[in-house]
């Protein structure tokens, strides 16, 4: 799991910033290779459900240039808006390697 506090930039630049680290321990060893792949080729598709409203959205999950890797596209209106997040706000995002999905939630 990647537990994280939102920031400025996660909330106004319409896309959450995930650390090098946190990915790379976390989320890529559950990953299958294409899906690996096709992150660092320009970026994937993913599916993100929501484990508290049982909704169900889906962001380009791709490599960012300082270190990390975004989640973008519909971001800010599918969470930040939708969920009302804001910056100091604690998220929790898990892979689901059954469902090959993100299972989100707020902390």
């Amino acid at each position: 799991d990647i537990t994280k506090v939102l920031s400025e930039a996660d909330i106004n630049v319409s896309r959450l910033f995930l650390d090098q680290s946190s990915v790379e321990t976390n989320i890529f060893p559950l990953m299958d290779i294409g899906t690996l792949q096709q992150i660092n080729n320009g970026g994937v598709a993913v599916n993100v459900w929501d484990r508290q409203t049982h909704t169900q959205h889906q962001l380009i999950f791709e490599n960012a240039p300082s270190n990390g890797y975004y989640l973008r596209g519909n971001w800010t209106a599918d969470f930040v808006h939708r969920r009302g997040l804001k910056k100091g706000d604690e998220i929790e995002l898990q892979w689901d390697f059954n469902r090959a999905r993100f299972n989100f939630r707020v902390v």
